[in-house]
């Protein structure tokens, strides 16, 4: 088993498979690979990295475009007021399939252009604060919605789609974690707590 994490922090409990296409990786800054047999994944681990706040302000922006409508986005700031440290994202992946409004027959009784269109959405915040000159509380939470219509690719066939007009799914991911990390001597202590929800729904009529 591989353990998949976010900032160090478990995406799922230990052994359990971890489902990365309901978050847009555009959240994430990098990435790191640990080979060491860790608990709960003997295979080693993937750490995923997030946008850390700074001491002055900065801004980041990205976009690209490209055929099919396919575009995509981030808008992030970072900065600090006083002893508070400041993170923000907000991400966008969109664009159809080259099938997109062709027409194509299904067990519906109906002709219609099927909708291929998708959309991905994320989400993200972290606040650090120094309590004391030895003791620092951060907050990090992020959160993804994603969408796709449903697309038939069947013209005329024995078996066709079957799905109807107006049909999809979709998707919501949201992950949260507090630590408390503070230096007693020589000795680093980290306390750390966390959340994960993640909601699928099919719509099939």
């Amino acid at each position: 088993d591989v353990l998949t994490a976010i900032d160090g922090r478990p995406l799922g409990a230990p052994g359990a498979a971890t489902n990365l296409r309901s978050i847009n990786t555009d959240l994430f800054s990098g990435a790191g690979v640990s080979f060491g047999a860790q608990a709960g994944a003997l295979g080693g681990a993937v750490n995923f990295r997030t946008l850390q706040p700074t001491q002055t302000w900065q801004t980041k922006f990205s976009s690209s475009y490209g055929t099919f409508d396919k575009y995509n986005y981030q808008v992030g700031e970072t900065g600090s007021i006083g002893k508070l440290g400041i993170a923000l994202l907000h991400t966008k992946r969109a664009g159809n399939s080259p099938l997109t409004f062709q027409t194509y027959t299904d067990q519906s009784g109906l002709d219609y252009a099927h909708g291929g269109e998708s959309a991905n959405i994320g989400d993200f915040v972290k606040l650090r604060y120094g309590l004391t000159d030895n003791t620092t509380v951060l907050f990090t939470a992020l959160q993804n919605n994603q969408a796709n219509s449903a697309l038939c690719t069947q013209f005329v066939t024995p078996l066709p789609c079957g799905i109807g007009p107006d049909n999809g799914n979709s998707g919501k991911f949201q992950f949260m974690y507090g630590t408390v990390q503070s230096l007693i001597g020589q000795t680093a202590i980290s306390l750390t707590g966390y959340v994960n929800d993640n909601r699928n729904l099919v719509n099939d009529v």
